[in-house]
């Protein structure tokens, strides 16, 4: 698909926002023809969406100098340490022990500014309804069950940093299938016991 930035950075914006006010519905992204090198389109399309010159960003994962570089230069937006950034993009292929260091290190806002916390994008091998995780919490009217490809590697860290609400880190994921998922800083977590 050819890309219409104006039009598509608005679908993408409205997609991202129904998810995060639906926390555990999962919506399937467009997919561009030719997606930049390094990262997914799905991720791209986000990045496009997110960042501007108002705000700031990082990026974990392999080639992720490139990565940095070709955001800014299409948005306008300033690469900044990982305690500092708004928006920290978290590459397919990270290690656990990289993705719990970046939701340790994410800004979590203050009492005063809670609105000043970070975004974690983070791109899974796979999101689907299998019956893994449930969901409750604001903006949840029926209980979501969902299964999130590697996330006994990051739910703890998560809820540990999550526990002083209104601080916090909200996480927007995206599957190698450019589905989107969106877990805002109020939603709780409870694995499920596999029978």
């Amino acid at each position: 698909m050819l890309m219409d930035r104006v039009h598509d950075t608005q679908e993408v914006f409205r997609m991202t926002l129904d998810c995060m006010v639906k926390p555990g519905v999962i919506q399937e992204m467009m997919y561009i023809s030719e997606p930049p090198v390094y990262c997914s389109s799905a991720m791209f399309l986000q990045a496009i969406t997110l960042l501007d010159g108002e705000v700031s960003f990082h990026v974990i994962g392999q080639n992720s100098t490139q990565v940095e570089n070709y955001f800014s230069s299409i948005t306008f937006s300033k690469v900044a340490p990982i305690e500092e950034a708004n928006y920290i993009f978290i590459l397919q292929g990270v290690d656990s022990q990289m993705i719990q260091a970046a939701i340790q290190q994410a800004n979590i806002g203050t009492l005063e500014n809670p609105q000043q916390s970070a975004t974690i994008l983070l791109e899974v091998e796979q999101l689907s309804n299998n019956e893994q995780l449930k969901f409750t919490g604001p903006g949840i009217q029926e209980m979501h069950i969902v299964q999130i490809a590697g996330s006994d590697q990051w739910i703890a860290k998560r809820a540990e940093r999550n526990r002083e609400y209104p601080l916090g880190i909200d996480f927007i994921l995206i599957d190698e299938k450019a589905r989107l998922m969106c877990i805002p800083r109020t939603t709780r977590i409870e694995k499920l016991e596999v029978l």
